[in-house]
């Protein structure tokens, strides 16, 4: 913004906040716009004086202020929304068992614990969140065997529920099969 312009918005300021009004006669107005027209300095008379300094300076601002609202509206309905691009994904379970894991227990390749939606790639990047259907949303923090060196292939974390020994739990997981899902990756 210009020197100008912030000038000119402060006097505008001043202006409206004093309630100054631009009311003169029809005589005063026209030798006003005379003066506008012929770009003379300004009359004695305060009244012709504001009117002038309105017509010269306010009403482009108010003008410019318009056609900037206008523009702004313009590049809103412009803006795209993202393509969400629809991927297969094919799901496989896997549980916190010793059998399925590394020596280190029921970590993830970070250490950390395993959790709900947690899921195991090993091209996808580590945090790469997940949105599917019928699933929510999932996040790669684990890696798994070389099955998994493709994007749409996810091993995903099942927990033990309470009371299920270790039978029960493999064979709960084992009925869950491979799925094939559609979901998108989140930027």
């Amino acid at each position: 913004m210009s020197r100008r312009t912030t000038f000119i918005k402060v006097i505008l300021v001043l202006l409206v906040s004093t309630n100054m009004t631009f009311n003169i006669n029809k005589q005063q107005e026209i030798k006003a716009k005379y003066l506008l027209y012929t770009n003379q300095e300004f009359e004695s008379n305060i009244k012709i004086r504001r009117f002038v300094f309105q017509q010269r300076f306010v009403k482009p601002i108010e003008e410019y202020e318009i056609k900037e609202k206008q523009i702004k509206m313009e590049k809103q309905r412009k803006v795209k929304k993202p393509i969400i691009q629809e991927e297969t994904f094919v799901l496989t379970f896997y549980t916190s068992l010793i059998d399925e894991n590394s020596v280190s227990g029921p970590v993830t390749c970070h250490g950390n614990r395993l959790s709900e939606g947690i899921v195991a790639n090993n091209v996808l990047c580590q945090g790469t969140r997940i949105a599917t259907k019928g699933y929510g949303e999932l996040t790669v923090a684990d890696r798994g065997g070389n099955n998994f060196n493709t994007p749409n292939r996810l091993d995903v974390y099942v927990s033990r529920q309470g009371g299920e020994n270790d039978y029960q739990y493999s064979k709960r997981v084992e009925s869950m099969g491979v799925v094939r899902i559609k979901g998108h990756i989140i930027k």
